[in-house]
């Protein structure tokens, strides 16, 4: 919640602007993902806290073993953590205005999130369920699969900001603003 609200406080305005500190079309992707993992999250939870006769009335549901979770996805979770302070690393680097640090931290970020998804792909492979086995089965491999899309997305987006960096596209106090032309493509000032 904190990165969603402090966006709001710190996005400086151009000058003689009405235009508001953030739009709201800018929070839709953001409330719009929330709601699709919630929904993944609540059929796993719905699920496991009133098990039906079809599931043998337990959770996990008889006949699935899950994954041991102190294995990959303790793995998987530490390079999470480990990518968000590298993109906080690379975000802090460049408002200072230090190219070599932006571009080792977005590297290392990207890499981490290669890396995620390499144990991601074996834990599909190694898995003793497939996803017609039910409900178990059938919300993780939606839930993880589109997590691992999600992070497949954000390394590419920030390939294409390390090439940016690369090519000295991105200024110390630079920040792209919707409403100020100058910061997409536009004139102004």
């Amino acid at each position: 919640m904190m990165t969603w609200y402090c966006p709001r406080k710190y996005i400086p305005r151009p000058p003689h602007s009405n235009c508001p500190k953030r739009p709201l079309i800018q929070d839709a992707p953001i409330i719009s993902e929330v709601s699709f993992f919630a929904g993944f999250f609540w059929a796993c939870y719905h699920s496991s806290l009133a098990p039906t006769p079809e599931l043998g009335g337990h959770w996990p549901p008889t006949a699935i073993l899950p994954l041991n979770p102190s294995e990959a996805p303790l793995l998987n979770t530490s390079i999470l953590l480990a990518s968000g302070v590298s993109v906080t690393w690379a975000h802090h680097s460049l408002t200072e205005g230090n190219q070599k640090q932006t571009i080792q931290a977005l590297l290392t970020t990207i890499l981490l999130g290669v890396y995620f998804t390499l144990p991601q792909i074996s834990e599909y492979f190694e898995a003793p369920f497939i996803i017609s086995d039910g409900i178990y089965s059938s919300t993780f491999f939606t839930a993880t699969g589109f997590h691992g899309l999600h992070v497949i997305i954000g390394s590419t987006i920030l390939t294409i900001c390390l090439l940016c960096q690369l090519k000295f596209h991105f200024r110390p106090g630079m920040v792209a603003h919707p409403c100020n032309p100058s910061t997409l493509g536009g004139r102004g000032g």
